[in-house]
């Protein structure tokens, strides 16, 4: 059965904000735009509502490309990429995150309205923030696993690498009678669209292994989603 937490708080990195929007490698933004990022933060405090559901399940069998997870019901993704991260593990978290539905209403509502400045940043205000909201929960499961002597890998998202991302319907499965507060559409899109769906391996052995990205041995060295 998954499990759902909640209202935690994320710590949002204004210099992350600006990478986003633009301004990195040396490039600074103005202070009146410093000035109005600041007032977006502010204001994304009170629409920013993190939560993870998430279930962890058995590795029953990895055999390239498939991996077996099971846990009550079954699931069987298909990744080379995920399959080899998964090779060395014997339990994984499958997970479906999201920032909730407030902000996207708000950039939309400023969008409308022709504040199309103040709509960016917010915008990137929630990418940071659905980033960070996955980041809370991986170092949850990092503390605990390390508690255990055990170690976790990266974290896997369909639609990254070569995993398809239908079979994001596969992870909100795992989720059985979780109160989300995200849908899919046809497509396999997540709304709201700050959301993050995924898989973290735990292991018990092959530390080093585990640590390691399959990014090293992939020829697209000019992926930006490289690790």
């Amino acid at each position: 059965m998954a499990s759902v937490i909640a209202d935690f708080n994320v710590e949002l990195d204004k210099k992350r904000v600006c990478s986003t929007l633009g301004y990195n490698n040396g490039h600074r933004p103005r202070a009146s735009f410093l000035s109005l990022v600041d007032e977006c933060l502010e204001e994304a405090d009170h629409l920013i509502h993190p939560f993870c559901a998430y279930q962890i399940m058995d590795v029953k069998r990895v055999r390239r490309p498939r991996v077996t997870l099971v846990n009550g019901l079954k699931l069987t993704v298909s990744s080379e990429v995920l399959s080899w991260a998964l090779a060395p593990c014997q339990q994984a978290l499958v997970f479906v995150s999201s920032i909730g539905r407030q902000l996207e209403e708000r950039v939309a509502q400023l969008t409308g309205n022709g504040q199309m400045r103040r709509a960016m940043i917010l915008d990137a205000i929630g990418s940071e923030a659905v980033e960070k909201t996955v980041c809370f929960l991986q170092n949850q499961v990092r503390a605990i696993a390390n508690a255990d002597d055990a170690e976790i890998t990266l974290r896997y998202s369909p639609g990254y690498c070569d995993w398809d991302i239908e079979q994001q319907r596969l992870l909100f499965r795992a989720m059985d009678s979780a109160p989300l507060e995200v849908d899919l559409t046809e497509d396999c899109l997540m709304v709201p669209q700050k959301s993050l769906s995924g898989i973290i391996g735990i292991g018990w052995g092959e530390k080093r292994r585990l640590r390691l990205s399959p990014c090293r041995f992939c020829t697209n060295v000019g992926c930006q989603n490289r690790r």
